[in-house]
């Protein structure tokens, strides 16, 4: 799982960047995402060598060490087709940033005071605006999708990984058991399961997400019993939300307040709910490392 946010800061005065850092993070964090300490440029000599692309916001001060100015360096980005929203920020005045923007014809730009009553609140209502793309429709299908799937292969290493864990021959019981499961769950397809290599069995097609979890939470119940409980909502609070994901309709938001929202039985899908899985994708991505890294220490 992926779901970073990456910030790219030109800014010389390293204390002031390092008093929003925890704000930052703490925010970011809060909409499921990881946040990533963010790249400091005190100066516009490595500019050229930056790969914008990966960044989700820039913060630029109007004034650097170097005598190159923000708004120089905005224009130099964006003759690079690099069109990432930034944040212009300046201790003058608002309207000084805006006419330099107007007069390089410069967009994406949001201009902010440098002043801490009132930059901290303005970048953080950017960055909810910025992370809208996130709690799309469209885009969350793909995260949740995407995510599943990075979920899917770390539980069959688990399992994996067990083998060491626990010897050949209860693993050989282990895998013996999730077998029968699978066969008993799949009564039409008995025939073709029977047929599979034991040591394949993870391999299997029909294996998916709930045989995997399910081979995953008895590994859990009888080696980790803390995990236990954290583990046995990963049904809840992914499979059974990646299902109305993939397939309910798209419709007008039933407060009328103009949002869209999936509605599917009592499933609502809105900004909140998007919130909420992304919080719970990134809770058991987690898990799944603690598991892991149990189980191989």
């Amino acid at each position: 799982m992926n779901l970073t946010y990456k910030i790219l800061w030109f800014e010389d005065q390293i204390d002031f960047v390092d008093t929003y850092i925890p704000d930052f993070k703490k925010y970011i964090e809060n909409f499921g995402l990881k946040f990533i300490k963010p790249i400091i440029e005190t100066d516009s000599s490595k500019m050229q060598a930056i790969d914008y692309n990966e960044f989700d916001l820039i913060l630029m001060d109007y004034k650097l060490s170097d005598g190159d100015k923000g708004d120089i360096i905005i224009s130099r980005i964006r003759e690079l087709n690099i069109y990432t929203d930034i944040i212009f920020y300046s201790s003058s005045r608002i309207d000084e940033l805006r006419q330099s923007i107007q007069r390089n014809g410069l967009d994406g730009i949001y201009c902010v005071s440098r002043a801490e009553a009132s930059f901290l609140p303005k970048v953080k209502d950017i960055i909810k605006q910025t992370l809208r793309k996130v709690f799309d429709l469209n885009a969350l299908r793909g995260i949740v999708m995407a995510t599943v799937s990075d979920f899917d292969d770390k539980m069959v290493e688990i399992i994996n990984v067990y083998k060491a864990y626990i010897g050949d021959e209860a693993y050989n019981i282990f895998l013996q058991k999730r077998k029968r499961k699978l066969i008993e769950s799949l009564d039409d397809k008995k025939k073709n399961i029977t047929k599979t290599d034991i040591i394949d069995i993870c391999k299997e097609r029909d294996f998916d997400t709930s045989h995997k979890w399910r081979a995953v939470l008895n590994i859990v119940k009888e080696n980790i019993p803390a995990l236990y409980e954290l583990t046995n909502l990963f049904k809840t609070e992914i499979v059974d939300i990646r299902n109305p994901l993939a397939h309910v309709t798209e419709i007008d938001d039933p407060n009328g307040n103009g949002k869209k929202c999936l509605a599917d039985g009592e499933f609502i899908f809105n900004e909140d709910k998007s919130k909420e899985i992304l919080l719970n994708l990134k809770k058991h991505d987690q898990n799944f490392d603690n598991i892991l890294n149990f189980l191989k220490s």
